[in-house]
């Protein structure tokens, strides 16, 4: 995994995102179109780059390399979720905010950038592991991160569905894997209209972001000093430690890489849309994916340097 190549496609990220900024800026793109892009991209194109990734992929993943990796994912968010604990005490983060960091600590961006960067970085092969990985991420989100959005909030009380765990990103992860163990095939027509739609992943992802951004009050995100602090730790150190500390047991290059990536990934989007949902002030969140997902250009090159 090269740092050079890293670099490059965290450089295109970032130009990308300035991209949205800036329509955003001119009113070209309005506020709505953060709500109806993030639906395009969730509903849509991801799901599409899951399965076009899938068919993409050599033969050289085996069901053995599967089980490995599934235990290793499984290993890793209970080691996130550990961590999640102990990070806002490092930061010496507010009694109020601890339960928000704990979350930011635990959901990565995979899907929004994720997917994207493994694509561009390790080719399409290296989205199976990345699935692997976005299974755990949905079983957690949904139930943990419940109980985490509004852990702090006075006479809130989290509520838990089957219903929440089972959407279209869960079902396309499982859906993805299962074609690629069955060598499931479908009509080249299909392949080509997905290929399309999951091309547009990358562009309209960062899109996103930058429209994000440009409604952001930049004083009061830029200010907070902790937000940086909790980057250095989350994206920078830990990837570094669980790099180090996995490197004697993971010999598969491809899947090591994955891991590194993904560990690296900046705050995730889906703790904001679940503090908005459950009508709890979401403006750490919004500090931190935006901070993060910045500082990414850096701090993923960065960490592939040093692992």
């Amino acid at each position: 995994m090269s740092t050079f190549v890293v670099m490059k496609q965290m450089l295109m990220i970032f130009i990308l995102v300035m991209a949205g900024y800036l329509l955003t800026k001119k009113n070209i793109l309005t506020a709505n179109a953060s709500k109806e892009l993030s639906g395009l991209v969730v509903n849509v194109c991801n799901p599409a780059l899951m399965f076009t990734s899938i068919w993409n992929a050599d033969n050289s993943i085996t069901k053995g390399h599967l089980i490995q990796v599934t235990i290793l994912g499984f290993l890793l968010y209970l080691g996130l979720v550990l961590l999640g604990l102990v990070i806002p005490h490092i930061i010496r983060a507010p009694k109020r905010e601890r339960s928000h960091y704990n979350m930011m600590s635990i959901f990565g961006n995979i899907g929004f950038i994720g997917y994207p960067v493994i694509t561009a970085v390790l080719g399409a092969s290296g989205i199976l592991y990345a699935l692997v990985f976005n299974v755990f991420f949905t079983l957690l989100i949904y139930t943990y991160g419940r109980v985490l959005v509004v852990k702090d909030e006075p006479g809130r009380e989290a509520k838990m569905s089957l219903k929440d765990i089972i959407n279209i990103g869960s079902v396309s992860c499982v859906l993805s894997i299962l074609m690629y163990l069955t060598q499931f095939q479908v009509p080249e027509m299909v392949k080509t209209t997905l290929d399309y739609m999951g091309r547009s992943t990358t562009f309209l992802s960062m899109i996103v972001i930058g429209v994000n951004l440009a409604q952001a009050p930049l004083k009061k995100i830029f200010g907070d000093k902790r937000v940086y602090l909790f980057v250095l730790v989350r994206q920078v150190l830990l990837p570094i430690l669980i790099g180090l500390v996995i490197r004697p047991f993971i010999h598969d290059e491809l899947m090591y890489g994955v891991t590194i990536l993904i560990m690296a990934m900046p705050v995730g989007n889906m703790p904001l849309m679940m503090a908005e949902e459950a009508g709890v002030d979401g403006s750490l969140f919004s500090r931190g994916i935006i901070v993060s997902t910045l500082l990414s250009v850096i701090t993923i090159p960065l960490v592939v340097m040093f692992v």
